[in-house]
């Protein structure tokens, strides 16, 4: 991102807890990399955009703020895109949920 000077923001669909859990550091032998064996294409800006999404934002990156370990990055957001036939992967009290009532996912 440092780079490039974009970024995107993919809200995963309740059909990609694999997706999360591997960009979420739970499979060490994929870190090398992470996007083998997912769908995506590129965004405008050539920010990465995984298919089965259930929204994502497409960015250009204004200014980064280092804070401690962290980078803070204000973001443009240049483009957009919904799938409202697909639901939003809730993560909650350290378990994958349901949209409905937070029951959690099987």
């Amino acid at each position: 991102m440092r780079q490039s000077k974009v970024l995107a923001v993919n809200v995963l669909s309740e059909s990609q807890v694999e997706l999360s859990n591997r960009f979420a550091g739970r499979h060490r032998e994929k870190e090398k990399n992470r996007f083998e064996g997912f769908k995506w294409k590129t965004a405008v800006t050539g920010a990465p955009i995984f298919e089965g999404t259930q929204a994502y934002l497409d960015c250009r990156i204004v200014k980064s703020l280092e804070c401690g370990d962290h980078t803070v990055y204000i973001a443009e957001v240049l483009g957009s895109g919904i799938d409202e036939a697909q639901r939003p992967l809730i993560f909650y009290r350290s378990r994958y949920m349901h949209l409905d009532g937070l029951k959690p996912l099987a």
